[in-house]
C-alpha cells in the first residue's frame, strides 16, 4: 500500500508523493533531473536571446521606458477625458480607450519581460 504525504516544492503547492518519491535516491534523481533541466533551460535561453539581443544599453531602455510611459500616459489621459463629457459614454470613444489600454499593457509586459532576461544573464548589457 503507498504512503501519500503532503510536502512543498518550490513554490507554496501541495504536492503529494508516493511512498517511491520518499526513497532517497529517487528524490535524488529527480533533484538531479530538475537542476539538468534549470541548466538546459537557461542554456537555451542564452542561445536564443544572445542571437535576438546581442547587446543591451541603458540608452535602448530609456527609450523603452519613455514608450512605456507614453502609452500609460495616453491610456489615462483618453479616459480621463471621456469621463469629462456630459451622458453615457460614448461606445466608440471606450474601444479607443481599450486599444489604448492593451497597447500600454502589452509595452509594459515586454519591459518586464526585457528586465527579467537581464536579471536571468540571457542577454549581455553594456
Amino acid at each position: 500500500m503507498a504512503k501519500i504525504v503532503g510536502t512543498q516544492i518550490g513554490k507554496p503547492v501541495d504536492h503529494l508523493m508516493s511512498q517511491d518519491q520518499l526513497d532517497k535516491e529517487v528524490r535524488r534523481k529527480l533533484t538531479q533531473f530538475m537542476e539538468d533541466l534549470q541548466i538546459a533551460t537557461f542554456k537555451a535561453n542564452q542561445e536564443v536571446f544572445s542571437r535576438a539581443l546581442p547587446m543591451l544599453r541603458v540608452d535602448d531602455f530609456v527609450r523603452f521606458s519613455r514608450k512605456v510611459a507614453e502609452a500609460r500616459a495616453d491610456y489615462i489621459s483618453a479616459a480621463l477625458e471621456e469621463t469629462n463629457r456630459v451622458g453615457p459614454p460614448d461606445p466608440m470613444k471606450i474601444k479607443h480607450i481599450q486599444a489604448l489600454r492593451v497597447t500600454y499593457e502589452e509595452l509594459a509586459a515586454a519591459y518586464e519581460a526585457t528586465e527579467r532576461l537581464i536579471e536571468r544573464g540571457y542577454s549581455k548589457i553594456g
